[in-house]
């Protein structure tokens, strides 16, 4: 395969500059800040990038025309941008795509989209997203069983659900130290003082009935007595007066018979009708506090029942991360952002994220295997030959500018706005 990258007259070149590069392989574009290798990458980005036309000054001072073009023999592809400055100083652009065989594709734009497959261009760009972009472009090119987004979205409603349920439970579980502890000698109902009248009034029923009683018990001894002594007397009368006294001694037994028992005291009644105030507080406050507790139960249940649901939201994505593909290994995704063996991706070097950013630029597979690196200069050396393997490896071609160490050895090496070696 062969990649022909052309710039002419672009922003800071001077006139036409050219790099083949051998095969896969990582091309650093070498020199010293403002001497035209960030023109040369941008202008090849800018075949690559729909917003091309946002670029200020495309046009080298003093000229009329710039161009950036791509070839690659694999594809068979030819991508040229102009840029044309008119007679008013207005810039215009054009973007076409070409067969090898000169016949032209009807939208270049759709052609790019297609090679690219929705590959990042350069890494710098995704070390600059926030932390979020940062985890929705991973996101894009992992394959997970949920949407992660709506995942967090449902647990959210849980967790605020739960918070509620959890400020319930506190307070019912105040309220409940403040009541009195549970009394068994409290009755489970309040007390109606109408009923402790009428068993008073029971009370005072049975003690007549006692009294009338007894005074028939009296009578009836009364008699027998006399009749006693009416037959001791009266012994001619003795028939008459065995036959009374057997009477009497009938309606004694009767009398003894329909007793009924001791007399009753009121005085407990009496007691319990003078506190009925004090009980019934004790009674309102007991189920007062009862429901309370029945209360608390019931949340503390439901508080519960939320914590498992988020548990089992957060198994879910757990699980459906851990079988996840990353394209990094050590490469995961938290609520924020995203995560480097268990670190923040925002606490790693600038070198280290830079590498982990081009695995993830990489991690497609494109047909144009094409990427960028803005800032080639975060790299030190054992990094850059880790960079140059993975191109090699991965068949990647991998543009970086670079301006410090030794890279003029080994890059294609502009000064002053011309492509200087190579």
């Amino acid at each position: 395969m062969t990649q022909t990258f052309t710039a002419t007259n672009f922003k800071r070149l001077i006139g036409e500059a050219t790099i083949t590069p051998s095969g896969n392989e990582l091309v650093v574009l070498a020199g010293e800040n403002r001497s035209g290798k960030s023109s040369f990458r941008q202008a090849m980005q800018s075949l690559l990038k729909y917003a091309s036309k946002l670029i200020p000054d495309p046009i080298h001072e003093g000229e009329t025309e710039s161009r950036a073009e791509f070839i690659d023999t694999e594809l068979g592809v030819r991508l040229l941008r102009v840029w044309k400055r008119k007679a008013d100083g207005t810039i215009t652009s054009t973007f076409s795509a070409y067969a090898l065989d000169g016949a032209k594709y009807p939208s270049a734009v759709a052609l790019v989209a297609e090679l690219m497959g929705g590959n990042l261009i350069d890494p710098s760009e995704f070390v600059g997203f926030d932390e979020k972009k940062q985890r929705d472009e991973l996101l894009r090119q992992v394959e997970l069983p949920f949407d992660i987004d709506k995942l967090a979205a449902e647990r959210k409603g849980i967790f605020d659900g739960r918070t509620d349920k959890t400020r319930e439970v506190k307070r019912l579980a105040a309220q409940l130290d403040g009541c009195a502890p549970a009394d068994a000698r409290v009755p489970d109902a309040e007390v109606s003082a109408a009923s402790l009248y009428e068993e008073m009034d029971a009370i005072r029923k049975h003690n007549v009935e006692v009294d009338r009683l007894t005074d028939a018990h009296i009578d009836a001894m009364n008699a027998r007595i006399v009749a006693d002594q009416t037959a001791r007397a009266a012994a001619a009368a003795f028939d008459k007066a065995r036959a009374d006294h057997k009477a009497a001694a009938a309606a004694e037994k009767i009398a003894a018979d329909a007793a009924v028992g001791e007399i009753k005291s009121p005085d407990a009644v009496a007691a319990r009708l003078a506190s009925i105030d004090e009980t019934n507080v004790k009674v309102r406050a007991q189920l007062t506090r009862a429901a309370l507790a029945a209360e608390l139960e019931d949340r503390t249940a439901e508080e519960a029942a939320l914590t498992a649901s988020i548990a089992a939201i957060d198994k879910r994505k757990a699980d459906g991360l851990a079988a996840a593909k990353f394209p990094v290994e050590g490469l995961n995704v938290s609520d924020e952002g995203i995560t480097v063996n268990g670190l923040s991706f925002l606490s790693l070097s600038e070198s280290e994220q830079l590498w982990v950013a081009l695995r993830i630029a990489t991690a497609g597979n494109p047909k144009l295997k094409l990427i960028f690196l803005k800032n080639g200069d975060a790299f030190d050396d054992k990094t850059l030959a880790k960079v140059q393997a993975y191109a090699a490896e991965n068949k990647w071609t991998i543009i970086a500018d670079r301006g410090r160490d030794n890279s003029a050895d080994f890059g294609f090496v502009f000064e002053e706005g011309i492509l200087a070696a190579a």
